[in-house]
């Protein structure tokens, strides 16, 4: 018998793998098949903590284990001290508005050591006038727009509550307004800002991102790894919007020519297999050819970001790792796991216990791996209830489409 400690634990694992919400705590117990993906992902791993920037991108089926993947990734950076967000893509992240998917980004932090997630605690260590405090301004000064580096150093030096939380809410991503942030600094400085050029949501966020990363490195973590799922989501945006996702998508990549690429930086993404085939290539939209045609169009003077979205597209659709099919001894060591969690979890006499040969009959077939947990565990619900075999059937949901969806849509416009 289990002791408490164990039981809960295995509850948590068994309920989180019931209701098909990935978390960090199961992809540490549950990691087979993606062997090759994870080792790719350590070398990447590697290179960024010396300073470089990577990405991966992942596809596979709906229920395959892509988000399993990101939490597996997740797990591994944080073990070598990288900073970590993880997001999942929706109506409120849309990725041609790449403020938005800064703040949610920004507010996905988890700092190792540190418990709660954003970067808060982390700044709040920095004091005025220390040598980090003095390195992350000369960066900001020198390298990033004028005004990350006027908050960053109001930031430190405001004494007022409600005015530090509003500079700090502007460097996760909530931009506040301007008329604040001089009025603050003249408050603290006696002096007013001054800025070459107004900021420009579109084309200066990046600069967000490269604050982070810099504070994250010269704090002594790793790196900062951004996990990006449902990426597939973009394809719900019209054909402009999903342009200027893709042009977004080339700079954080550092795809994008024309803007310097982050330093220190790993994304993983994670999309739907059939977005290659139904958003990109000639059998569906096809936007490998219409974006670029839609953005050379002389009325829209977008030219110039051809190469950009083309290099983004390219990406997805030729560098794409598909994830590796569970093969029968994968399926086979998971189930047998899962029977062990589930006894852990609820106490079962070992007479009860089921055999994985009698769970394995569920996974036949071609059926998502997360199709055959979830008939795994109601199998294992049944029997533990009412002490015999059970007779389940199996059927899989409809997955939906990637089509263009108004409602999805968002204004793109750039604001300051």
């Amino acid at each position: 018998m289990p002791n408490e400690m164990d039981s809960r634990a295995a509850r948590r694992i068994v309920e989180a793998l019931r209701a098909g919400i990935p978390s960090c705590e199961v992809s540490s117990v549950f990691t087979e098949g993606q062997a090759n993906l994870l080792q790719r992902s350590g070398a990447d791993l590697t290179r960024v903590a010396q300073g470089e920037s990577a990405y991966l991108i992942a596809r596979g089926q709906y229920g395959e284990g892509k988000s399993h993947l990101l939490s597996a990734i997740e797990n591994m950076a944080r073990a070598e001290r990288f900073v970590v967000s993880n997001v999942v893509l929706s109506k409120e992240t849309p990725f041609n508005r790449i403020n938005k998917v800064y703040q949610a980004v920004a507010h996905s932090v988890r700092v190792p050591d540190l418990p709660r997630p954003g970067f808060e605690d982390l700044l709040l260590r920095i004091g005025p006038g220390t040598p980090r405090a003095d390195e992350i301004a000369e960066f900001a000064e020198k390298h990033l727009h004028p005004k990350i580096w006027y908050v960053f150093k109001n930031y430190l030096s405001e004494g007022d509550g409600l005015k530090r939380a509003q500079l700090y809410d502007d460097l996760a991503g909530a931009s506040m307004a301007m008329q604040d942030l001089r009025a603050i600094h003249r408050g603290n400085f006696h002096e007013a800002m001054r800025f070459p050029r107004r900021f420009l949501i579109q084309q200066d966020t990046q600069d967000y991102f490269r604050f982070l990363s810099f504070v994250f490195r010269s704090s002594g973590y790793a790196g900062w790894v951004i996990l990006l799922d449902e990426v597939e989501l973009l394809s719900k945006l019209g054909i402009g919007s999903r342009a200027q996702a893709y042009v977004n998508l080339a700079t954080l990549l550092g795809l994008n020519g024309d803007v310097t690429a982050l330093s220190g930086v790993y994304f993983v993404l994670a999309l739907a297999s059939p977005f290659v085939e139904e958003a990109l290539l000639s059998g569906g939209r096809h936007d490998l050819a219409r974006v670029p045609e839609w953005l050379a169009d002389p009325r829209r003077s977008r030219a110039g970001d051809v190469s950009a979205a083309t290099a983004a597209m390219q990406a997805i659709a030729e560098q794409s790792i598909p994830l590796a099919p569970m093969t029968e001894q994968n399926i086979d060591t998971m189930l047998k796991r899962l029977e062990a969690f589930h006894g852990s979890a609820y106490g079962w006499d070992d007479t009860l216990n089921a055999t994985a040969v009698e769970i394995n009959a569920l996974a036949l077939g071609s059926n998502p791996i997360r199709t055959t947990i979830r008939a795994a565990l109601e199998y294992l619900d049944l029997l533990y209830q009412y002490g015999e075999p059970p007779d389940i059937e199996v059927r899989r949901p409809d997955t939906g489409s990637l089509a263009e969806d108004t409602s999805f849509e968002t204004d793109d416009r750039d604001n300051n």
